[in-house]
């Protein structure tokens, strides 16, 4: 399990990965609110820029398939550290700032430091 925190706009939103299987976390009045891919409000014009062969369809139907285009995406990773890169990536395109992770038995790391 590996939990990656991101910030945005000042707000810290937190990844957990449990093998191939992805929560997203965010923090509402102190509690931590986890929910899968499926259950978060997606930008409609952000899934087009990613996938511009959606465009046409309508709302519901290009967030289906841009939830299932990122869940094949997922699977077809080996590891957790794999997925933990393509995150880190693909949500800085995105103005994600990558804060750092935290490994189950481990330590919190910094964006800035290198594991031993």
């Amino acid at each position: 399990m590996i939990d990656l925190v991101f910030l945005k706009n000042k707000e810290f939103i937190g990844i957990k990965i449990t093998g191939k299987f992805i929560q997203f976390c965010k923090i509402e009045k102190g509690y931590y609110v986890y929910a899968p891919i499926d259950g978060l409000q997606l930008d409609i014009n952000g899934i087009l820029k990613e996938y511009p062969d959606l465009k046409g369809l309508d709302n519901l139907s290009i967030k289906k398939e841009a939830i299932k285009r990122f869940k094949e995406k997922i699977r077809s990773f080996d590891t957790e550290e794999q997925i933990m890169a393509y995150l880190k990536n693909d949500l800085r395109k995105h103005n994600y700032n990558f804060i750092g992770y935290h490994k189950k038995g481990f330590r919190f790391v910094k964006e800035h430091e290198q594991p031993n």
